[in-house]
């Protein structure tokens, strides 16, 4: 086995984690929660994060204990074995195959009205342009996310 080389930081981490959990809710949530409960709706928010922190704790926690860049799925592994280990890795696919084109789309309708066209277009475009990104190197790929999760 290779040595792991430690790429991210925690201030990188932290960004990218913010620019996934938060990019991914601003598209959909607010309107809904503000739609069902009003303006106060802010709180069900901040519950919601001090709620999750918990869970990132424990992430912490068991990323040092058991370093490796398998993230989720060799976590499921070190508790559960082979088949944990399957289970997350479908999961996280799933959540990839069906969650990044519902976030694309969602994302899209906004530029359609801000912008004119096709939604599905611009969700295409969104698709395409993570994937090239993604391509050219995990280096590059680290860069563009930190500067998409500052733009914020």
């Amino acid at each position: 086995m290779t040595t792991l080389v430690k790429s991210l930081g925690a201030l990188r981490g932290t960004a990218l984690m913010l620019n996934i959990v938060i990019g991914a809710g601003l598209l959909v949530l607010p309107g809904l929660a503000v739609q069902e409960v009003g303006d106060l709706a802010i709180w069900s928010w901040i519950a919601c994060a001090l709620a999750a922190l918990p869970l990132v704790g424990v992430f912490l926690l068991l990323g040092r204990r058991f370093p490796d860049a398998g993230g989720v799925a060799h976590l499921a592994r070190q508790g559960f074995g082979a088949t944990g280990y399957a289970v997350a890795s479908f999961l996280l696919l799933g959540a990839v195959i069906f969650g990044l084109p519902s976030i694309a789309l969602a994302g899209s309708y906004y530029a359609s009205t801000m912008l004119g066209g096709d939604p599905h277009l611009y969700a295409a475009l969104l698709i395409a342009l993570g994937a090239a990104v993604h391509l050219v190197s995990s280096a590059t790929a680290a860069r563009f996310n930190s500067l998409v999760a500052a733009s914020w």
